[in-house]
């Protein structure tokens, strides 16, 4: 819709498996109407953009049986919808989103609405970030308004948001608190590699499976010193631990094993992401895909962000790669499959690794585009953010 057209404006979208194409122009123009166009195949998808639309509050119709197949066909189920839409709709802009649907649907409606109802026909370029006119050769172009959270995005690639940790102010109020202490370790995270990993492994047998402290005292095979000494007087004060310089401490509670553990991390990259002040993040995300509504088939994530209808999936990781290649290949497979569904279309996914890759597993989050930032560069997190945030648009 041109900037000096002032009618109530319609919008048609094409139906398919990508659902953001069509609902970003619905979100930044508003439309009084929108007319969700559906072949067979996809009524699963219509269903998810219904209830889309109904959150908020945009009235809608729905078209089935649109040939999937077949330009004749194609043609005369557009001239038929261009003119129920012309009878429906006396005096208001039509613009028809000619990015879903098939390559073949797309040719029939964009040729018949731009002849039958001097129509505007749009394009959303996921690429560039920007909406694309192929009518109006004045104003050819607009960039996207940032209108999506997380929810919104998570629910347009088949995802209810469930819970998040970071929307709890108990969390909230605790990683605050120790926000200076999170970022000591993250920028040090190199050098204390393996005082991590056995920090890790204490807190490891301290807690449960539920994540409960049943066995609170824990002891190093030697005595601190050095880099060891140093981080736990760092870490002291803050009321995770008692030490009193030997070779054995206590945890206070679960949560602060759960910290100390590898909870950092993901607090280590919600302020360094927080701080950059994006569009929506959460920390701790748990949702389920649709249809399947069952607690034991969430799945989780330690870090979402969105910016300018782009989302970035961050998973934080402490423990050591290598020592299994079995394990260390699932937790790629199911990163690139976690970060693929959610993010779609507009989505990247990044490995924050506490401990340096092995060369294999770092050739393996290559081969499935999965960017990577381990050990002594975790304080590079905050130039890829920015860097991802300015490339968004």
């Amino acid at each position: 819709m041109n900037d000096h057209d002032t009618r109530p404006q319609v919008q048609v979208c094409l139906i398919s498996g990508q659902l953001l194409p069509n609902l970003i122009p619905v979100l930044m123009d508003r439309p009084v109407h929108v007319h969700l166009v559906v072949s067979e195949d996809m009524q699963a998808e219509s269903r998810r953009f219904q209830k889309l639309l109904q959150r908020y509050t945009i009235p809608y119709t729905v078209h089935s049986g649109v040939p999937s197949t077949g330009l004749g066909q194609l043609l005369d189920y557009a001239t038929q919808l261009a003119s129920q839409l012309e009878a429906d709709h006396p005096g208001q802009s039509i613009v028809l989103n000619a990015t879903g649907g098939t390559k073949l649907m797309a040719l029939a409606f964009v040729e018949v609405f731009r002849d039958l109802l001097q129509a505007e026909v749009i394009y959303t370029d996921t690429e560039h970030g920007c909406l694309e006119s192929l009518t109006d050769r004045d104003h050819p172009q607009r960039p996207m308004r940032a209108v999506l959270d997380i929810d919104t995005y998570l629910a347009a690639n088949g995802m209810t948001l469930r819970a998040a940790t970071s929307r709890d102010a108990l969390w909230v109020d605790r990683a605050t608190r120790r926000k200076p202490l999170t970022k000591w370790l993250g920028e040090r995270a190199g050098s204390l590699s393996d005082f991590l990993g056995a920090l890790n492994t204490l807190a490891s047998v301290a807690i449960d499976r539920d994540g409960i402290l049943v066995r609170p005292r824990q002891s190093f095979e030697r005595p601190p010193h050095g880099r060891w000494y140093e981080a736990l007087e760092a870490i002291r004060p803050h009321e995770l631990i008692e030490w009193d310089r030997g070779i054995e401490l206590a945890f206070h509670d679960g949560e602060a094993a759960r910290y100390l553990g590898g909870g950092w991390l993901e607090e280590y990259a919600w302020h360094i992401v927080r701080d950059e002040r994006p569009d929506d993040v959460l920390a701790g995300v748990e949702g389920t895909w649709e249809g399947n509504r069952r607690r034991a088939s969430r799945n989780e994530f330690d870090l979402l962000v969105v910016h300018r209808n782009r989302m970035l999936v961050i998973e934080c990781k402490t423990l050591r790669f290598g020592k299994s290649e079995s394990k260390d290949q699932d937790i790629m497979h199911k990163l690139e499959s976690l970060g693929r569904n959610a993010g779609g279309l507009f989505g990247r996914t990044l490995l924050l690794s506490a401990r340096e890759l092995t060369p294999d597993a770092r050739a393996r989050a290559k081969s499935y585009h999965i960017d990577v930032i381990e050990g002594g560069g975790l304080s590079d997190l905050r130039d890829y953010v920015r860097r991802w945030m300015s490339a968004a648009g």
